[in-house]
């Protein structure tokens, strides 16, 4: 699914993720093993091509519960990294939300909070939406803090095993409500 206009911020232009984004550059993020660290960890990233990104970019496209954008650094129009929205599940006025940062040189300096609020606030008021949900690895602190940082709060956790690593990997959801937020300038 696809955002009608695009999402401005202090230093971001965040957009719909488009065929032509999924390149080479975009690839190698994926297989950095710093990058893709905390990603699905039964997918062999190593092995990924470029026709299995577009494939799925294609999917989520087509999806009514899915919106696959890109972040963009408004200085010198550089991709830094992606935000999808979904699943969304419309009926009960929830969605998930996740994020990548793939150029490292940009970690830590805001950029993913920046893009997460922007993205959040954005959504509240577009769509007909109550809560955001935010999953991750327990061991990936940096998205603990990015996720607090925008006001998500703890749910719960979860545990799932990895059959490619053969050991539980444990999760963090956290939620952000609508009407527990404050607007972006009190951020």
């Amino acid at each position: 699914m696809k955002i009608e206009t695009k999402i401005y911020s202090k230093n971001l232009i965040i957009q719909n993720l488009n065929r032509q984004d999924l390149n080479q550059k975009y690839l190698s993020w994926l297989k950095d093993k710093k990058v893709n660290q905390y990603l699905d960890q039964d997918k062999d990233y190593k092995i990924l091509k470029l026709k299995d990104c577009i494939i799925l970019h294609k999917y989520l496209q087509k999806s009514h519960n899915n919106f696959f954008l890109k972040i963009i650094k408004k200085s010198n129009n550089l991709h830094l990294g992606n935000i999808r929205v979904g699943e969304v599940f419309w009926d009960e006025k929830i969605s998930e939300i996740a994020i990548l940062i793939g150029e490292k040189k940009y970690w830590g300096k805001g950029y993913g909070s920046e893009a997460v609020m922007a993205v959040t606030d954005f959504f509240f008021k577009k769509y007909p939406l109550d809560f955001f949900l935010a999953g991750f690895m327990a061991k990936n602190t940096s998205s603990d803090k990015l996720f607090s940082k925008c006001e998500f709060k703890k749910k719960f956790y979860s545990n799932k095993f990895s059959k490619k690593q053969e050991k539980i990997i444990n999760f963090v959801k956290k939620k952000l409500k609508s009407n527990e937020i404050l607007t972006i300038k009190e951020r």
